[in-house]
């Protein structure tokens, strides 16, 4: 059987416009800033709980800017306070390390003696700086604690853990650029 050559062309472009429409959308890529720790004072990095965010976050399914982008960018930009960012730049962050979404975060609590740690996030989009998403959790050896001490968390990265899942346990499914 031939088709007329109408028929033909009509055919080929559906299946064309087709193909272009299912091509899946880029994922979307988060700027990861360094976790300001609160409770070492000023401006103080903990560098293992950023890359623990990070990590957790690539488990999601999230595209992360490594880490050394992210330095350059905070050294080019000048920028020196950390856990919170001004909006030119967060804005400046698309254009210079590609970030559709920042994730700033502070430790507030982080107390190895007693076993607990707090931390607050922010997600912020960057082609308009808003924030998009927050969530703040904090977990203890004492409030993790089972029945006659069953299950209790013994160091601090059984907490970073369990933190983990809470903190990021609404974290958006659907983000958007």
């Amino acid at each position: 059987m031939i088709l007329p050559m109408k028929t033909f062309r009509c055919i080929c472009l559906a299946l064309l416009a087709w193909l272009l429409c299912a091509q899946p959308a880029a994922a979307v890529t988060v700027a990861v800033m360094p976790v300001d720790d609160l409770t070492r004072g000023y401006n103080s990095v903990n560098q293992p709980v950023t890359e623990f965010v990070s990590a957790r976050l690539r488990r999601l399914g999230v595209d992360i800017v490594p880490a050394d982008k992210v330095m350059a960018f905070l050294d080019g930009m000048r920028i020196r306070a950390l856990g919170r960012l001004r909006t030119q730049e967060v804005l400046a962050a698309r254009d210079r390390i590609g970030a559709d979404l920042v994730l700033v975060g502070s430790l507030c609590q982080y107390d190895e003696s007693s076993l607990s740690i707090g931390m607050t996030v922010a997600l912020i989009r960057t082609s308009d700086g808003r924030t998009i998403w927050t969530a703040s959790e904090g977990v203890s050896r004492v409030s993790e604690q089972g029945v006659l001490g069953r299950r209790t968390p013994a160091t601090m990265d059984d907490l970073l853990v369990t933190l983990g899942d809470r903190l990021f346990a609404d974290w958006p499914r659907r983000l958007e650029r």
